[in-house]
């Protein structure tokens, strides 16, 4: 395969020919803004929209009131009432001829509230006698794994022990969060850039008590995802096909940059503590890992980043005995959501940093110490299920051949410090045990006049380069130019059926499910020539984009065995399912199949810290990410340099600051993210060391190197300090406050 395709939306990208959300326009159109309550936890008293109401160019106002009374899936409703239960929650739709009417118009709402008592961290929610979020107390989940006896630590010749705490954090897409409504038949349509229009079609159906068919969801081009573009694409979908179901127009509902920080869904700070003992070789023989994730006002999709959390807390090690407790809690802040990563970025922060402290007490080197421990084809992983086709002792040789090693991990120099710091990490594929096998995903072939091929995918492009690996699969299965592959994105009105782009499995579902619809296309024109030749389908080969069969003389090209068929009324239709492989959970023995593949990965830092700023400078940040096959091995390595970005930004710079609740980084002056000249010396690695568990071979790329990054930055520092770094990000003021607890141990 040409591993080093251009993608194909990339020429209407850089021509600014291609259509995003907010580039369209309808006749009649109506642009919706929303009323926000300024406080964590309310009571609405009234709600006074008398003023704005006769303001120039509105149309209507909404309020919890004038909706359906239907369960919210994720728990968060359309618009809050009479209780609200975070800050920033919408508390009133006003649509108008044009936005800036329509945003004066919100200004003028007029909502009298009484203010609540609220909890607004994990320990305060956590307190005794504290306020309830929700009925029923503020645990909102639990996910526990156990394997072995803890015990074991009684035995321990080194234990090491830390309390480790990470951020809250934004995913920071180029694009605002946007959605148009148009309305069709007895509904509505949503065009939207989402991570799963199937599901925004379930959610936002059942949040206005409608028939799922009366809503159709059409993919748009996307400005970046990151973990985003579901739960608040639901929300405004939602606000914006209400107002469209009353008015009959379409709408337009586009949040400004303010509105996706304050409102938007973010990363789970977590609250964690780590526990590690080995044996006098430096064998580790027991772990735990207790934690806390805050998932704000609403449950969300906690769950599933507690499971992850929890079944890869204990990282890409062979450890006998482990005890894994993780719980989300319910807090009076914004919600908590799937940021790319998933749970794994905080957790792989947490062990990590154990995993230097346990080596330093051992006397071994980081690189020493997970060596002697990392995972092997058929050992008991920490969930108890078997491993199969490990990649981290591949990937760490890798690292061995590309990282000097040898040299000391600390070193001063003037008022410079220096240091480096390692990370290994695997990463569970596709959704896992909690889809309870809904984990799908459908590509369908149909052959065109003019010698094109329709590949109409269920995938959401979300940035990744999905549609241009499907197209790349298809070629070379078919053994034909790419050019004659033309896509139709994903639309629940016309595409089949797909869960959404995440848990890393765009590319795996994607590209796998293409080989099924090729292998339906193969069959079905190889049994139409078959029979016109007289001979046995199975006698029917198909090689070199040419039909022929064993002993004869007859051959056909693809395009000519199309347009047999064609001519015949054969059907040019062909279908491609893909369903993930079985998991399975226990949750009465913690134990069980969490997922049914992993990615591994290794990576190194070298930092050099100012001792008088404290500012942090990456010196070199290597990342090897085994991929199994590479698909595309530009898009691959630009996805992990996009993840090591993110990363940093974890671990440096990064976080969405609360005051009792409220956000006061509402912008990207308060909201600082990594620029590209602060890494100009990171080495994305995309490589080809052990075959994934699918028939195509591949692993996800998306979210490893987005998580792996961080605890190598953080052992880097640590390790320059000579002070162990256990709260992200490690700011200015954080590393100032390490450097004076340096010069405290210096005497």
């Amino acid at each position: 395969m040409k591993n080093d395709e251009i993608r194909i939306d990339a020429w209407e990208k850089v021509s600014g020919r291609a259509m995003y959300t907010d580039d369209l326009e309808f006749p009649g159109m109506l642009y919706v803004k929303e009323v926000h309550c300024p406080y964590p936890h309310a009571r609405i008293e009234e709600i006074d929209a008398s003023a704005a109401s006769r303001m120039p160019g509105v149309r209507l106002i909404l309020t919890a009131a004038d909706l359906p009374e239907s369960p919210a899936p994720l728990e968060k409703p359309v618009l809050a009432g009479p209780e609200v239960l975070c800050a920033q929650e919408a508390v009133a739709l006003v649509a108008a001829d044009t936005e800036r009417h329509a945003a004066e118009a919100a200004k003028a709402v007029r909502v009298t509230y009484t203010q609540l008592d609220s909890v607004c961290s994990i320990e305060e929610a956590l307190a005794p006698g504290a306020v309830q979020v929700h009925p029923g107390g503020n645990i909102a989940c639990t996910c526990i794994l156990e394997k072995g006896n803890m015990d074991a630590f009684t035995e321990c010749t080194y234990i090491a022990e830390q309390e480790f705490a990470t951020q809250r954090m934004h995913h920071g897409a180029v694009e605002p969060d946007c959605v148009v409504t148009v309305p069709e038949g007895d509904g509505f349509a949503v065009l939207a850039g989402s991570k799963g229009p199937f599901n925004v079609q379930k959610e936002v159906a059942a949040l206005l008590g409608m028939p799922e068919e009366h809503i159709r969801v059409r993919h748009m081009t996307i400005g970046g995802g990151f973990g985003g573009r579901m739960v608040d694409t639901v929300s405004i979908a939602a606000r914006a096909g209400a107002v469209t179901m009353k008015t009959g127009c379409p709408c337009k509902l586009l949040w400004t940059r303010e509105e996706t920080l304050t409102e938007g869904s973010k990363r789970h700070p977590f609250r964690m503590k780590v526990k590690l003992g080995a044996d006098a070789s430096g064998r580790i023989t027991a772990a735990s890992l207790t934690g806390y994730a805050d998932a704000g006002a609403y449950l969300s999709h906690t769950r599933g980043v507690v499971f992850r959390a929890m079944a890869e807390g204990l990282g890409p090690y062979h450890i006998e005995n482990c005890y894994v407790n993780i719980q989300g809690v319910y807090t009076h802040c914004v919600q908590s959501d799937a940021v790319r990563g998933f749970g794994t970025p905080q957790v792989g922060f947490a062990m990590e940093c154990a995993m230097d402290m346990l080596a330093k007490k051992a006397g071994l080197s980081p690189y020493q110490l997970r060596i002697k421990n990392i995972l092997q084809d058929g050992d008991a992983m920490a969930s108890g299920q078997m491993a199969e086709q490990v990649g981290i002792g591949a990937c760490a040789n890798e690292l061995e051949k590309r990282f000097d090693l040898s040299r000391p991990v600390s070193r001063t120099e003037g008022t410079k410090a220096f240091g480096w710091g390692l990370a290994f990490l695997m990463r569970g594929e596709s959704h896992g045990a909690l889809s309870k096998g809904n984990d799908l995903c459908g590509i369908d072939l149909d052959i065109l006049e003019g010698r094109k091929i329709q590949l109409s995918s269920s995938v959401s492009e979300v940035g990744q380069g999905a549609y241009t690996a499907e197209v790349m699969a298809l070629a070379e299965l078919l053994q034909l130019p790419q050019d004659c592959i033309v896509v139709r994105g994903a639309d629940t009105s016309f595409t089949p059926r797909c869960t959404t782009t995440s848990g890393s499995r765009g590319t795996i579902s994607g590209v796998n499910a293409v080989r099924l619809a090729y292998l339906a296309m193969i069959d079905g024109l190889k049994n139409a020539v078959a029979k016109s030749w007289s001979v046995a389908s199975a006698a029917v080969k198909y090689d070199s984009d040419r039909f022929y069969w064993d002993g004869g003389q007859e051959s056909l090209g693809f395009w000519e065995a199309a347009e047999f068929c064609a001519a015949e009324g054969v059907p040019l239709h062909f279908e491609g399912r893909w369903v993930a492989p079985k998991t399975s959970w226990d949750w009465d023995r913690h134990a069980g199949v969490p997922y049914y593949s992993y990615s591994y990965g290794t990576a190194a830092a070298q930092v050099e810290v100012d001792l008088i700023s404290g500012r942090v400078s990456i010196l070199d940040l290597l990342v090897i990410n085994d991929l199994g096959r590479i698909m595309n091995r530009q898009e691959a390595e630009a996805q992990i340099a996009g993840g090591i970005m993110m990363s940093a930004g974890f671990a440096l710079t990064e976080e969405i600051t609360m005051d009792r609740g409220v956000i006061r980084s509402q912008n990207l002056d308060k909201y600082i993210m990594q620029m590209a000249n602060d890494l100009t010396h990171i080495r994305p690695a995309a490589v080809e060391l052990v075959p994934a568990a699918n028939p195509m071979g591949v692993h996800g790329v998306g979210e490893l190197s987005a998580s792996i990054a961080a605890p190598a930055l953080a052992n880097a520092v640590s390790n320059a300090l000579g002070v162990r770094m256990t709260q992200l990000p490690m700011t200015l003021e954080q590393v100032r406050s390490a450097i004076d607890r340096r010069k405290g141990a210096a005497g």
